[in-house]
């Protein structure tokens, strides 16, 4: 069972400013430098960036399926304050910008004064450098009591806008061991695009915790085998 303590989240705040501040710092001397233009990057600094957007927890979703988002309720009652923390990203459907992301974690730390809002701490290897997106996210409907979340990160400007419904619902949690959360974008009346991902509190969960993520993925009539393993071993 995870245990965040206050000191817990004392260390993260600390550390979230501080990759703040590096972020935009690092962003105003690139501006400077006039790199943030593609007609002067390179293409391997083209790919590395987008998939830095694109492998933050919510992103574009990539798997496509016929007719409308299914008419799924998200958490009842939902405890922001419990679900805060260090999540692990255990499966999600398969990204193109994911490809090569490894050892990646999301962790929410609330934000004074304000309940239902967290910052945002993504951290990842891709193509074995470490990465960290960071942003923000806030319930759809302040008064409600459902978990349907807005996600939207300021440390890139290639991360998807998220839609008026929310682009993170949280569909089962325990909050100490597994969270499922679904996204859902309507393209048309034909079609619509998902992203799906369990989230566990251990680095590698229990057997019996993954079962439970996939019985609450299965009874909502989503596509579990489609999900692919977020490689979590050989993690500093």
């Amino acid at each position: 069972m995870y245990a965040y303590s206050s000191a817990d989240r004392a260390r993260t705040l600390v550390l979230l400013h501080s990759l703040r501040d590096r972020s935009y710092q690092h962003k105003k001397q690139v501006e400077s430098r006039r790199e943030w233009f593609p007609s002067v990057m390179a293409p391997a600094t083209l790919m590395l960036t987008a998939l830095l957007a694109a492998s933050s927890l919510v992103c574009m979703a990539q798997l496509v399926y016929p007719g409308a988002c299914l008419p799924i309720t998200p958490v009842q009652n939902f405890d922001l304050k419990k679900y805060a923390g260090l999540w692990y990203e255990n499966r999600k459907y398969f990204a193109f910008f994911q490809l090569a992301g490894t050892c990646v974690t999301a962790t929410y730390v609330g934000i004074p004064g304000n309940d239902s809002a967290v910052e945002v701490l993504n951290d990842g290897y891709f193509f074995g450098s470490p990465k960290t997106v960071i942003g923000v996210a806030e319930k759809v409907d302040p008064s409600s009591t459902e978990a349907k979340l807005r996600v939207s990160f300021t440390s890139t400007p290639f991360a998807a806008a998220p839609s008026e419904r929310g682009n993170y619902w949280v569909l089962e949690t325990d909050y100490t061991s597994y969270a499922v959360v679904w996204s859902c974008r309507q393209d048309n009346d034909d079609s619509n695009r998902q992203n799906l991902w369990i989230l566990t509190r251990d680095r590698v969960p229990t057997v019996r915790t993954l079962a439970k993520a996939r019985k609450a993925i299965e009874t909502r009539g989503l596509d579990y085998n489609s999900l692919t393993v977020t490689d979590q071993y050989n993690c500093s």
